[in-house]
């Protein structure tokens, strides 16, 4: 019987330094991370304070401020590790090392018993080197090494013989040898969770689970291993070098160059040896550990570099197959023979070229043995020079090595082009600029301009970023540029599209520059600049860029690039004036077209019968900006920052050049310059704002428009105020309401919409919501339409605007709509039926005359910093783990201030590189146009063609989508509309949809058993209840925390101050003084105060305070008399925080006051009041529309609990995460059931017993073929059994797999573990199932494959002690697969935690003005800025029992802010704080951390 110790050392880099220096012993020490900014090594002491291999020191330092850190000194750990290893030689020869810390002896022949020796050395070691080891004694190399680190550190374990099966048997199988996750899981999945349930398994039936590996894993989980103990051999197996970067590389050609590098060092070796290799293996390892390796065989041995330079090259692009920096390279090379061995024929050249390279090489290789390995050095070795400079040799000459030099740079520049050209790009001529950037860098191009220098020179190839991450130049940026050099005309000619055309050509003629539009075509592999001449030219050059030409639409097919044919070309040419460096072109355009000309080298092969004009591609301002466009490119392309791609600009200068330095180049040509004024000078075209241009709407009674909405609205006035019904109460108490007063405000709108002729656009939108009522879509009207008595009577809107006293001039402003400024009819329809609409309005509209508004993704501030991260090679891994931790800031310059300052960013690597540099570029590409996309929600209508106006690109929805954006189509008259989603609306539909077909209830599809509409007056008072309880939680617009603490402090009682409260907490209005004194004047526990008594009317329904965005425009009027339409465009500026504006408006204000007899100092404070409510807000119609929707929504929460919790959970739209719907179902105490096979959903149903059934479709990881499968055949018919499920709908292999862990099989009466067998089973017997169901439709056939044979040993499965999962294994499968658990508490997850020693969350109210310890799973956390501007944090934390917010104020954050994100359930001590009135409360926080174990 053998005896085999296993010796492993403990910590071992860290232990090393601890028994180097005794003042180290016993503090928490790492080994590593200065350079490479990674822990190696952390001693116990270290891990536990949470300090673990690879932690990034940044993060190691902030959990340990006292953490001792040290380089490593690798010289001096080889030192320990051949003296450590050195005691066990002393007794046995039989020595295998399988690392610098750990390898086997064999102590089997021994005469002194194996423990005691083994005992000894541990001892000596312990004792003479001061390491700690752990060693583990067995009969095989198996047993001992578990058994050596079962109980690390220190630990001596002895497995005497025999027993290797009882000790390994209660062992998990993740410790049998190649068990890696993704197998451990297999193996759980069918009960065999611990190693001797493997053991007793039947060999055939492993071979169900892990094929050809089932042997070797039941011997060794019997505890057989046969591998022998191999002592380290002398002769070398391979040769091998490694080198690590001490900054991570992106760079192709250096890497190829240093892996060349060591093919030179290393054949020199194996020439050395008289050697020769076979197998050449390239191996990287990225930023973030992982590893990749590849290798090739040559047809026969070699000792020559040469002969490999190629395989390196490619394995190298072989093995990098992630867009991640490496950290590390190496190659090997193995399958060493004996002696050179060359197969050719003596006397053919290749064996002539061959010997002539062997004498060549032992040349160099005496060379540099004798001189130095610079004497003689090859290209590659000079792009590593660039790094890295080697030494000099003394005395050396200088001429040598300037022409070895001068030779080899020649070389490197033909290996960089090839390298660069076996990528498909074109070889650039100077090198890739440095990784430097800095924002804000000022430009080399001077800041002011002579007079002599100008030049009348017009740029006609400038690119903005709207030609999509090619340029870093936006509109104002070119317009910049021309007022700086008095241009009087410059040329926009984004890639392929128009997206910019309408901002430069406002922004030009503002800045009274001749703007000259135009576009840069993409024509068989040449690029073509088209300028629009005239209207003509305007509208063909619209049909070109259009992704699909209107005569083949293509319907449903998704393309953002214009295809275009000669044919097409020559058709659409008229109006347009070409130039190109394609002379080819010149016959379809006539005298209009202009041969490109970049350079004046070039105007020597131009044709002598065209005219020539100076088009240098413009991509950025000035050449200290290239990096930043590089960066953008690689962003474009999907490569790292130095790697080649075709679609890069490798080499070149594409800065904007001053009209001089442009003089200057084509000093003797100034005909080029001269024939860019005569562009110019014919294209009189541009883009001017226009009124907007309603689609023909036809009355069906053949009257006019005006005449029949006059018709309509006052038939819908009669139907809304009824006579003998009393007119509202609340116009009745406000301003004494009669219908005189009705009939007269209706007058006064239709006046105005007759005056500016909005008749159709009204008739549009009641057009097409009568539609959505005949198809059953609903929809509610928000915004300031809501306004609109107008728009009541029509039936768009569905409050009321005299009860809610509704200023209708915020939405029927006469001097706003004079400015073509279009009333805005926003409507929101459920989400699931947007499309339906939009789909609705191109029949009605037809497809010619309508579009999508286009839009852009732009980079936001965590999107900037990532996209900008990957391309200076860091993992996705590292930019997720980097980026969750960001708050959400719109801007990249508060996101820049927030990490500074944040806790949660605290130990995060930013001020690192590339970190920086990501963080740094990521500011400047905040805000920056990505792609083109629709508009989620605008579309557009037009009279006359649609690509008369604006190009049309196909989105991925199959629409045509415009070219122009929101803002440009409004300016160029386009009608927008706004079709808005929302998932409240779908939410209340499926509730009534939900009780119409259940048991008992009329029949399915019949009336809904309620109707909402008839909640008003809004008194219910349960409803009151749940709302000013703090129950609204997935209440549509009323859920979030701020909003429900805010209901909570108020009290909230009735529909107005409902209202009221959903637009304080809007950003324009809210801050949290302004929150608190709306609660307490609502109360009545602080007086009423208004800023002026003629600001009492605006503002008594809010206490005097601003809270709706008609308070601008009612203050602007009753204080100051300023025009309506002066105070609507303040109100817009204060929006979008115009500050321009806002200064220009201030002077128009004070001047008015003044004449209203109004003092300085009460002017300057009504103006404070008004400039204060800056960012987004709402309108009162708007807060009315979503303030009556939210008390339905909460009607049906309180009355039909587990419908609308469904509903919520099916539609997936509210605030929070589905967990915290998941925590307030157990709240409510409404059961959940977890997913079964024959409730597939997509829905969430309802049982007679009110529990909710998660449907099968929530499972991860389905994909769209296997969904559509279970829904098909659920539908056909209820599945039998696994067995029919398998082959009915047959589903790979995790996804089976996922249903099976998830419970979805459980209702046919198997066990789990069960379950996993029978479908390995099936998948053995039925192996064709997949390929003879590759069609859609082709059913299930087992009964053409019931011949074959099921596998053996089935039968003895039940002798086999398999292991079901626990409860916490099944919760933590729920979790994984479905994002929240589904059987039980999301809390049973953490059985450790002592959860009876906290305070539970119900009974917090009882301890109210005391401290308290809690504890609660962390479920929404935000950061919010005190009036000092300093950061805090508000949580929400629940328990068992409920949930509840909590503030951690600036220094309580300061301390523990970190905290929250490291724990996911949080022990907090705090005050418990009331509210004033005495109804809630919230808690302060002093302390959070890790809660207690209950071990």
């Amino acid at each position: 019987m053998r005896s085999i110790v296993h010796l492993d050392a403990d910590a071992f880099f860290a232990s090393v330094e601890q028994a180097a220096d005794p003042r180290l012993r016993g503090k928490a020490i790492a080994v590593g991370g200065e350079k490479r900014g990674i822990i190696a090594s952390a001693s116990y002491e270290a891990r536990k304070l949470g300090i673990f291999t690879p932690m990034p020191t940044a993060m190691a330092r902030r959990l340990c401020p006292k953490l001792i850190l040290l380089p490593g000194d690798f010289e001096k750990y080889e030192l320990f590790s051949r003296l450590m290893f050195s005691y066990a030689y002393n007794v046995t020869p039989d020595v295998e090392i399988g690392s610098i810390d750990e390898g086997y002896f064999d102590l089997t022949g021994v005469r002194q018993p194996p423990v005691s020796i083994a005992e000894k050395i541990r001892n000596a070691i312990r004792q003479s080197l001061k390491l700690p080891v752990s060693e583990g004694i067995g009969a095989n190399k198996l047993v001992s090494q578990i058994a050596s680190k079962l109980k690390k550190p220190s630990a001596f374990e002895l497995v005497p013989a025999g027993s290797e099966t009882a000790f390994l048997a209660p062992l998990e199988v993740r410790w049998l040898p190649g068990v890696g996750p993704k197998t451990a899981s297999q193996l759980n999945s069918a009960g065999l969770a611990r190693i001797g349930q493997v053991a007793a398994t039947p060999l055939e039936l492993l071979n169900l689970l892990v094929g050809r590996a089932a042997p070797q894993l039941r011997n060794f989980s019997q505890g057989f291993d046969e591998r022998p103990v191999v002592p380290a051999s002398v002769p070398a197996k391979s040769y091998s070098e490694q080198e690590t970067f001490e900054k991570d590389i992106t760079d192709e050609p250096f890497l190829d160059a240093t892996l060349r590098r060591m093919a030179d060092k290393l054949m020199a070796k194996v020439r050395a040896d008289h050697k020769s290799v076979r197998t050449v293996t390239v191996k990287v390892r990225y930023n973030d550990m992982d590893e990749q390796q590849a290798g090739e065989s040559l047809p026969e041995p070699t000792n020559l570099e040469s002969d490999i330079y190629g395989k390196v090259s490619a394995l190298l692009r072989k093995v990098w197959e992630r867009r991640v920096s490496l950290r590390m390279v190496s190659l090997k090379l193995s399958n060493v023979y004996e002696g050179t061995l060359w197969g050719g024929l003596r006397l053919d050249a290749s064996s002539a070229q061959h010997d002539a390279q062997q004498r060549l090489a032992v040349v160099v290789d005496q060379l540099r043995t004798k001189y130095g390995r610079s004497a003689v050095l090859r290209g590659h070795d000079f792009i590593l020079r660039e790094t890295t400079q080697e030494p000099e040799i003394s005395g050396q000459p200088a001429a040598s090595n300037r022409r070895a030099c001068n030779i080899a740079v020649v070389q490197r520049q033909r290996l960089a082009n090839k390298l660069v050209r076996s990528k498909g790009a074109k070889p650039h001529s100077s090198p890739a600029p440095e990784l430097r950037f800095q924002p804000g860098s000022p430009p080399k191009t001077p800041q002011s301009v002579s007079k002599a220098a100008r030049t009348t020179f017009a740029p006609l190839n400038m690119h903005s970023f709207y030609s999509f991450l090619d340029s870093t130049l936006s509109v104002n940026d070119i317009i910049g540029l021309a007022k700086k050099y008095s241009l009087p005309a410059i040329a926009l000619t984004d890639r392929n599209n128009l997206h910019g055309a309408v901002e430069f050509a406002l922004a030009a003629a503002e800045a009274g520059i001749k703007p000259i539009i135009g576009a840069e075509l993409d024509w068989q592999r040449q690029k073509l600049c088209l300028y629009a001449e005239n209207q003509r030219g305007y509208t063909n050059l619209c049909e070109l860029l259009s992704s699909v030409p209107a005569s083949d639409p293509q319907p449903g097919r998704s393309s953002l690039v214009p295809v275009i044919s000669e044919s097409r070309l020559a058709k659409l040419s008229d109006g347009l004036l070409a130039v190109s460096n394609a002379p080819a072109l010149a016959r379809l355009f006539s005298d209009r077209f202009y041969f490109a000309v970049t350079h004046p080298d070039q105007l020597e092969k131009a044709p002598r019968n065209l005219p020539c004009v100076v088009a240098l591609p413009v991509h950025y301002e000035s050449p200290a900006d290239r990096l930043k466009y590089d960066i953008v490119q690689s962003i474009r392309t999907l490569t790292l920052l130095r790697q080649p791609h075709p679609e890069k600009r490798q080499g070149g200068d594409f800065h904007f050049r001053a009209p001089s330095e442009i003089r200057a180049l084509f000093a003797g040509h100034p005909e080029l310059l001269t024939h860019s004024d005569e562009i110019a000078g014919r294209c009189n075209f541009t883009l001017r704002p226009g009124r907007p241009q309603f689609p023909a709407y036809t009355p069906p009674d053949g009257s006019s428009p005006a005449a029949f909405l006059r018709r309509l609205v006052m038939e819908g006035l009669r139907q809304c105020y009824p006579e003998g019904r009393p007119l509202p109460a609340c116009a009745n108490t406000a301003r004494g309401l009669t219908r005189q007063n009705l009939q007269k405000q209706i007058e006064e709108e239709l006046a105005i919409i007759t005056e500016v002729g909005y008749e159709e656009y009204f008739l549009i939108m009641w057009d097409i919501l009568q539609e959505c009522r005949r198809r059953g879509i609903d929809w509610i009207t928000r915004g300031s339409a809501a306004d609109s008595l107008a728009c009541y009577c029509l039936g768009i809107s569905g409050v009321c605007p005299i009860r809610f006293d509704l200023y209708f001039r915020r939405f029927l402003n006469k001097d706003r709509m004079a400015l073509n400024k279009l009333p805005d009819i926003d409507v929101d329809f459920p989400h699931d039926r947007k499309d339906d609409v939009v789909d609705l309005i191109f029949e009605k509209f037809g497809a010619a005359n309508t579009a999508v508004v286009g839009g852009f993704s732009t980079f936001q501030a965590r999107s900037a910093f990532a996209e900008v991260a990957k391309v200076l090679g860091v993992s996705d891994h590292q930019v997720r783990r980097i980026t969750e931790r960001f708050p959400y800031y719109s801007h990249m310059g508060e996101l820049t201030e927030a990490a500074a300052e944040t806790q949660e960013c605290r130990d995060l690597p930013l001020k690192e590189e590339p970190f920086a540099t990501a963080l740094a570029m990521g500011q400047f590409l905040d805000g920056f146009p990505r792609h083109p996309k629709m508009h989620p929600c605008g579309v557009v209508l037009s009279r006359q063609p649609m690509r008369e106006i604006t190009p049309c690109f196909i989105s991925a929805k199959g629409y045509p989508t415009a070219h122009l954006d929101m803002d440009s189509v409004e300016a160029v008259g386009l009608v927008k509309m706004d079709i808005l989603a929302q998932g409240g609306l779908a939410t209340m539909r499926d509730v009534r949809q939900i009780l119409r077909d259940q048991p008992g209830s009329p029949k399915p599809g019949s009336a809904p058993v309620f109707n909402l509409d008839l909640l008003e007056p809004w008194d219910d008072p349960e409803v009151w209840e749940l709302i000013a309880s703090g129950g609204a939680r997935a209440v549509h617009h009323i859920e979030s925390p701020a909003m429900i603490s805010l209901c909570n402090m108020c009290n909230v009682r009735d529909i107005d101050t409902l209202i009221a409260i959903v637009s304080v907490i809007r950003p324009g209005a809210a801050n949290e003084s302004r929150k608190l004194e709306f609660a307490r004047r609502y109360q009545g526990l602080s007086p009423v105060r208004y800023p002026h008594p003629s600001l009492e009317t605006c503002l008594r329904s809010t206490y005097g305070l601003v809270v709706y965005e008609e308070h601008i425009l009612q203050m602007c009027e009753a204080f100051a008399s300023l025009p309506p339409g002066r105070a609507d465009i303040l109100r817009r500026a204060l929006g979008r925080e115009k500050t321009d504006v806002i200064e220009q408006i201030q002077t128009e204000f004070f001047q008015c006051a003044r004449e209203q007899g109004r003092g300085e100092a009460e002017t300057a404070e009504v103006w404070k009041l008004i400039t204060g409510f800056r960012g987004y807000a709402f309108c009162k119609a708007h807060s009315t529309a979503y303030g009556v929707e939210a008390y339905q929504s909460a009607w049906l929460k309180r009355y039909y609990p587990a419908e609308f919790m469904a509903a919520v959970l099916t539609n997936g739209k509210g605030f929070y995460h589905p967990l915290v719907y998941i925590l307030e179902c157990h709240r409510l105490g409404i059961p959940l059931l977890p997913p079964s096979i024959n409730w597939p959903g997509p829905e969430f149903a309802v049982t007679p017993e009110s529990q909710i059934r998660i449907p099968v479709l929530q499972v991860k990881g389905l994909t769209t073929r296997t969904t559509e499968r279970i829904l098909r055949e659920r539908k056909a018919r209820p599945f039998q059994s696994l067995a029919d499920f398998y082959l009915r709908v047959v589903p790979n292999e995790d996804e089976m797999n996922a249903l099976i862990r998830i419970g979805a099989f459980d209702i046919f009466g198997a066990t789990r573990a069960a379950q996993y067998w029978d479908f390995k089973s099936l998948a053995a017997r039925f192996a064709d199932a997949r390929s003879s169901h590759t069609t859609e439709h082709a059913p299930a056939s087992p009964a053409t494959q019931l011949w074959l044979l099921p596998p053996g040993g089935l039968d003895r499965l039940s002798s086999v002690p398999l292991e079901e999962p626990t409860r916490v294994s099944r919760l933590q499968a729920e979790e994984e697969l479905l994002g929240y658990t589904a059987s039980g508490h999301p809390l049973e997850l953490f059985p450790d935690i002592a959860w009876e020693t906290y305070c539970p969350v119900h009974r917090l109210d009882q301890f109210i003005g005391q401290t308290v310890i809690t504890c609660g799973m962390v479920i929404e956390q935000r950061i919010y800025h005190q009036v000092t501007g300093e950061p805090m944090k508000f949580i929400t934390i629940a328990d068992h029992t409920g949930i509840v917010e909590t503030e951690l104020f600036a220094r309580t954050y300061k301390s523990y802010g970190l905290n929250t994100i490291r724990y996911r359930v949080l022990e907090i001590e705090a005050s418990v704080e009331p509210f004033e009135n005495g109804r809630g409360y919230t808690l302060r926080v002093h302390r959070a951390g890790k809660p207690r174990n209950t071990r």
